[in-house]
This record gives structure tokens, sequence and C-alpha cells, in this order.
């Protein structure tokens, strides 16, 4: 019996699972091949000699049947290293079942798909389609708040939150950011001193109109007793940067923070997430005592979407009235753009998890009858 039809029915029970059929067709084919090869040459040599020294003419036909022999060799060593490659799919098919505790019980393609399809991960609860349809939507409150002007400040209001962003307010970013995230940062690292700039200012706004005097005749204690609170709860190293400009003589320029720093709540995260839901835990927790007031939200216009699908998904206090002062309604900063684009692509998926609610709170006011940008 030829060497190769010798591998073929050693191997043939094995044929069923795909990393046995690769032995043989493979490596296996390979060695047989070349054993194949070697006898024939072997045997050519001695068909030749022999075949010499005797006179017969036999010889010539041994010569034609083992360089047949050798042909079939050359033959398998080909087909062996044609279906090699093979191989490393059919390992990665073993350890896949050997993780999974899958038997594949034929090499049949039909029957494997049969396999894989119960194995079909669980569809999103929106699909492509659903998610261009809100892609359109979210673009469409974007515009529709970048045509909105900011509502004049009102003596009503007696809280000021302004949502923390990525860097702090020193313009530092955390070392944790993805290099993406990094990037599209690095692009404005003053977005948390933006916020607090324009919500002091409108504190500062606030309590001129309460103490019914010019906001150039402000004075310390003029603010300290009717300026409104301005809470931030940013993440444990944008809390502890906040309070150490807050007890600096210096602040951090442009007199930015001459608001005194007994009108800040300075609220941390402590066991809440680092993102937006996170702080509206932290309201749940520690503003949760207000009643019958008007708050002011402050954060740049990209971030309101998410804001205002948080409100009623994350109520704290009864009977609040909210008002957004949006940053950068005009998309001028370097990285407006891509942020929108981040919160049009994760709102959707927020939505699906459960953490935000379809439609924004009707309890937040873009606007006033006197507005101003």
């Amino acid at each position: 019996m030829p060497i190769h039809q010798y591998v073929e029915t050693k191997f043939k029970p094995w044929d069923t699972y795909p990393i046995a059929s690769t032995f043989y067709s493979g490596p296996g084919r390979i060695v047989a091949g070349l054993a194949e090869v070697a006898s024939g040459v072997v045997l050519t040599i001695l068909a030749i000699t022999c075949g010499w020294v005797d006179g017969r003419q036999e010889w010539r036909k041994q010569i034609a049947q083992h360089a047949w022999q050798i042909a079939l060799g050359l033959g398998d060593i080909g087909r062996g290293f044609v279906v090699f490659v093979p191989i490393l799919g059919n390992v990665a098919i073993y350890f896949w079942d050997n993780a999974f505790e899958t038997t594949l019980p034929s090499t049949d393609p039909k029957e494997i798909e049969a396999i894989f399809k119960v194995k079909k991960p669980k569809e999103s609860k929106y699909d492509e389609k659903e998610s261009i349809d809100w892609g359109t939507r979210l673009r469409g409150e974007l515009d529709q708040l970048k045509n909105i002007k900011n509502p004049q400040p009102t003596s009503e209001i007696t809280h000021v939150i302004v949502f923390s962003a990525v860097a702090d307010c020193n313009g530092n970013l955390p070392s944790d950011l993805t290099l993406e995230e990094r990037a599209r940062a690095e692009k404005n690292k003053q977005d948390d001193r933006q916020r607090l700039y324009r919500g002091i200012t409108l504190a500062k706004e606030v309590a001129a109109l309460k103490a019914r005097k010019k906001k150039e005749e402000l004075t310390s204690e003029l603010i300290k007793n009717h300026g409104p609170i301005i809470v931030y709860n940013g993440r444990d190293d944008q809390n502890a940067a906040l309070r150490t400009v807050l007890n600096s003589a210096e602040g951090i320029g442009d007199n930015i923070l001459d608001y005194p720093k007994e009108k800040f709540q300075v609220i941390d995260l402590k066991d809440a997430p680092l993102n937006t839901k996170g702080q509206f835990l932290s309201f749940q927790t520690h503003l949760n005592s207000l009643s019958n007031t008007t708050i002011a939200l402050v954060s740049h216009m990209f971030h309101f979407p998410r804001i205002g699908r948080m409100i009623e998904k994350y109520p704290f206090g009864t009977d609040l009235k909210f008002y957004g002062y949006k940053i950068d309604r005009q998309r001028r900063l370097p990285n407006a753009r891509e942020n929108e684009q981040v919160e049009i692509t994760n709102i959707p998926r927020y939505i699906s998890q459960g953490d935000l609610l379809s439609d924004p709170s009707p309890r937040i006011t873009y606007a006033s009858p006197r507005s101003t940008a």
C-alpha cells in the first residue's frame, strides 16, 4: 500500500474534527510525501545498480514504477503545503471549542453556521435606523439651542450649578483619558474655567439685581448677603484644585474668583460615577432640601441635551425651576463640533441603558422675554 494511502486510512476516523483532519492533510501529508520521495529515490538507485550488475532489462520497468512513487510523493508535499495555512484557523476553532464547551459535530458549513447562530449576540434596543433618527433629532435640538439666546438673569435664582468639565480650573487634564479624549480636550483646556467664569458672572448679576445695585457697585458684603450659592461637584482633582484657588489670595487671574468663597458649595462625588449622572446623584443627596426656588444650570451648549434628560430621571428638591445658560452657543471653540458628535453618539446608548430619559425635561427654560447672548 502506498504510504499516502496508509496515512489517509490511519487518520480517516478523525476527519470529522478539523484539527485532526488538518494534521493529516497538512504536516502529515508533507511527511508522507517526503517519505515517498526518499523511498522512491533509494529504490530507483537499487534498481539501476542491480540491473547493471545482472544485465536484466526488468530494472527499466522498476525505475518507471519508482519514478511514479517519487511523483506521488512530490504531489503530496505540494498538497501538504497548500493546506498547511488553515491549521492556524483550525487551532483557533479547537481553543474556541474548549473555551465555550462546544463540539463541532461536522465540518458541514451549514451545520456550523446553525451552531453559531445560537450564539448570536443580543441585539441592542435601538438599531442602525433608530440611531440615524436619534442623530437627526439631537442635531435638531442643538441647532435650536444655538438659535435661542441665554435668558436674562433673574433675582429668583438662589443657586447656580456649574457642571465641571474635563480639565480642572487651572487647565490641567486628568491622566486617565484615552488618546482620543486627550486629543479632543487639548483643544480647549480652559473648559472648566470657562464654566466657572460664566457661573460667577451670572451670580454677580443676580446679586446686583437682589441688592438693587449696578454690578460695578457690588461689594463683597453685598455679594455675601445677596449672591446665590455656586454649586460645583467635579472629580476629586477638580474639587481639590478649586478649593486651593478659593483659599488663595491670587485666585487664577482675570478676577475670575472675585466671589466670596463662603458662597461656593463644592460637593465631593465620593462613590458616585465620575460623570453627569454621578453629579445628579450627588444633587439628590446634597440639594434635596431645596424647595420652590429657581436654579441656574451652567455648561457648554453640547452638554445640555444630556442635562435636560437627567432632570426628571434623577430628580432632587421640590417645585424647582431651571434656567439653562449655554456657553459657546455659536460653536466657536475648536472642539465644539467634536464634543457635539460624541454626545450624539452616546446619548442613544445611555437611553438604551436606562441612564437617560428619551425626552428632555420641560422644566428647563433656555430663554426669557428679554434675552442676551
